[in-house]
């Protein structure tokens, strides 16, 4: 499949008549502005990068699906999962921006997540699927593929992979990530991620990143 940036990514066994869908997240939205810093919220740049990713994928021939589209509410706790749970998607993504907390930052850089189990925090809506060892596995070729992709793309500190028991990674029972795309509380970091531009080469990299998922996962 030949997508943006004239990249080209061969699934196996091509003449499968198979579809591919993708779920895309948009972190937040509505009410919830997620951080917010000189002006700038991250329930928009998550819709920006989301909306540019969903045309990415577009190009590659992949269905895309999203958690919302517009400026709206949308629970996180279950009902971001539970949607993609209804769907025949292959892949959840959730897209965020990061910050400390702590105010200004110097903080800087990219990180992915996938699912970590925690007693604490037992899954509401995806008891089966939460901790299977194929999602898991799929999870974490999926965080790897994205986190390399993203890295290469904008040669952003490369925080590395993680895992954290997030809500939208707990009760999705697909293969499922999380990625935080840069510190909004690091005022020169803020100065890049809010740019239009820095969000096609975000969205590029994630497309460039779910594409090599599916050739590892299709080719084993």
């Amino acid at each position: 499949m030949t997508g943006a940036g004239g990249t080209t990514t061969h699934l196996s066994n091509p003449s499968a008549q198979r579809s591919y869908t993708v779920y895309i997240d948009p972190g937040h939205g509505g009410r919830d502005s997620g951080a917010s810093y000189g002006g700038v919220h991250e329930k928009n740049l998550a819709l920006s990068v989301s909306n540019k990713l969903r045309e990415n994928l577009l190009q590659y021939g992949i269905n895309v699906l999203m958690t919302r589209t517009g400026d709206y509410d949308v629970d996180f706790k279950t009902e971001r999962s539970r949607m993609t749970n209804a769907s025949n998607a292959d892949l959840f993504i959730s897209i965020h921006f990061n910050a400390t907390g702590a105010g200004v930052s110097n903080a800087t850089g990219i990180e992915t997540y996938w699912y970590q189990y925690n007693p604490e925090y037992q899954p509401k809506i995806n008891k089966e699927m939460h901790n299977n060892p194929t999602r898991l596995a799929e999870s974490e070729i999926l965080a790897n593929k994205v986190q390399e992709s993203l890295i290469k793309e904008t040669g952003a500190v490369n925080r590395g992979v993680r895992r954290e028991t997030f809500a939208v990674l707990r009760e999705t029972a697909i293969p499922a990530i999380l990625v935080e795309l840069g510190f909004m509380d690091n005022p020169s970091e803020l100065q890049v991620i809010k740019q239009d531009s820095y969000h096609t080469r975000l969205a590029k990299a994630l497309a460039q990143g779910v594409m090599n998922w599916y050739g590892a996962v299709e080719g084993k």
